[in-house]
């Protein structure tokens, strides 16, 4: 549909060889509302549109049909919150801002058990943050470029304090007290 010789509705766009590149709706001739845009690696995005842009909730999903990114989009970046689905299967649920994982979340394995839960800058633990060892035990403290670095605490499984001191490079380094 046309109207005043722009698109408006429900419609389709197409790369040059003809491959679908858009289908969904159209406002004075630019993508919004619903829609589904398929890049040009295959991979795909559904979801809101506005602007021209990918801008509300949507999906992001590999040419594969793997689902990778799931939540919010502000002018055709990932921000706000939002769950992304490594290769592997673990999976990071928290803040993204500017397309990258920043601010308050949480990495889960694919058997969905948490493996830890903190501040991240640019996909990496910065801040303060908990890490859960595969025994069980786990970290408390802070992070500097995705390491255990600065002050921090090691807990038993059942919580009792087991290392209280400082961290450089994930390795206890400078003053700490080892409780047995």
């Amino acid at each position: 549909n046309y109207v005043d010789g722009e698109r408006n509705g429900k419609g389709k766009e197409y790369y040059k060889n003809g491959d679908l590149e858009y289908d969904g709706d159209f406002i004075k001739g630019k993508r919004e509302g619903k829609g589904k845009y398929i890049y040009e690696d295959g991979s795909y995005y559904i979801g809101d549109w506005l602007d021209d842009s990918e801008h509300g909730k949507g999906k992001v999903y590999l040419k594969n049909g793997h689902l990778e990114y799931d939540g919010d989009f502000i002018m055709g970046k990932k921000e706000g919150k939002g769950k992304y689905i490594y290769d592997d299967g673990d999976y990071y649920i928290g803040e993204f801002l500017n397309d990258e994982i920043n601010g308050k979340g949480k990495i889960f394995l694919v058997n969905g058990e948490l493996e830890c839960e903190g501040d991240f800058v640019n996909g990496k633990m910065e801040g303060t943050g908990k890490y859960i060892y595969d025994d069980g035990d786990f970290y408390e403290g802070e992070w500097q470029n995705d390491e255990q670095h600065g002050k921090g605490k090691i807990f038993y499984k059942n919580g009792g304090l087991k290392y209280d001191g400082d961290f450089v490079n994930v390795k206890k380094e400078g003053k700490g007290k080892f409780i047995y």
